[in-house]
């Protein structure tokens, strides 16, 4: 499950297609014999969506792959900002106290 916005707001011809291209290449990698399935969802976040999607996670009706657990410190979430802006990571980055 993919949560995405743009930062600013606006849709651009170039952001639409990154995330095209992103989405593109997710649903690839996951074709394969024991690939996930990969499937883009496009919300407008608020408390009650987040409170649903986590009921989801508990439940085991989502499972959510983490790529990275990092401190909850400036150093962690300098880490974090910087392989998440690589494009590469694959899962969720996690910071925890």
């Amino acid at each position: 499950m993919t949560i995405a916005r743009d930062e600013d707001g606006v849709v651009t011809v170039a952001s639409a297609a990154r995330l095209l291209s992103t989405i593109t290449a997710r649903r690839l990698r996951g074709a394969g014999p024991r690939g996930r399935n990969y499937v883009p969802v496009f919300l407008k976040a608020s408390g009650d969506l987040l409170r649903r999607v986590n009921e989801s996670v508990e439940s085991g009706r989502v499972h959510v792959h983490v790529s990275r657990t990092l401190p909850l410190t400036l150093e962690g979430v300098k880490n974090a900002l910087e392989e998440s802006g690589t494009g590469r990571t694959v899962g969720k980055i996690v910071l925890r106290r």
